[in-house]
């Protein structure tokens, strides 16, 4: 990354996995493309990289990992990320975090079923900006994943649990092409 010029890039997506491997230097290359006008979506540990490991942090939230691998309903606020869904859709989490927002650069879009309140709500999906870029997080991942169990297992992609159409809205909103306004009906 040290040598790629993210400049010719609307968007960059840092997917589920184990923690990146960046160094302050492109730490500093990826906060300053986004802050510049650059889309980030990232997703479990993507989301984890903008608002934990990096330093400085590309969104000012406060987050805990929420242990487990399953299937959850997560809510859904009416945002051009989650246009098409209706109030809720079914993703595959895996230890992704759950986010709460600290000031008015972001707000929860969706959010896990877990006790919550009002003030606070338990973060899955997060839209925000830094300087002139946008930012999407996921605590779940919106391409799926795998499920295992009682030495059973089973992989689901975003096509199975119909998430990929949320995956490309969050694309193309990070990357500016489409607009935080809804259209009206």
């Amino acid at each position: 990354m040290g040598e790629l010029d993210l400049s010719q890039f609307r968007v960059i997506y840092f997917p589920q996995g184990a923690g990146y491997q960046i160094d302050s230097e492109q730490q500093q290359v990826i906060f300053d493309y986004v802050k510049n006008g650059g889309g980030y979506v990232g997703s479990c540990a993507g989301a984890y990289t903008a608002i934990q490991r990096m330093r400085p942090r590309l969104l000012n939230i406060r987050s805990h990992t929420f242990y487990g691998t399953a299937l959850f309903p997560i809510t859904l606020t009416p945002h051009p990320v989650t246009e098409g869904y209706g109030q809720r859709v079914t993703m595959h989490h895996g230890n992704g975090p759950i986010m709460f927002p600290l000031d008015d650069n972001s707000r929860v879009i969706g959010t896990y079923p877990v006790p919550q309140d009002s003030d606070n709500p338990a973060g899955a999906i997060v839209v925000g900006r830094q300087g002139e870029g946008r930012l999407v997080l996921f605590g779940p991942h919106p391409l799926g994943g795998g499920i295992g169990a009682a030495g059973k297992s089973i992989s689901l992609t975003s096509g199975d649990l119909g998430t990929d159409r949320m995956f490309v809205n969050a694309l193309l909103f990070a990357a500016g092409i489409i607009n935080e306004e809804l259209p009206e009906d």
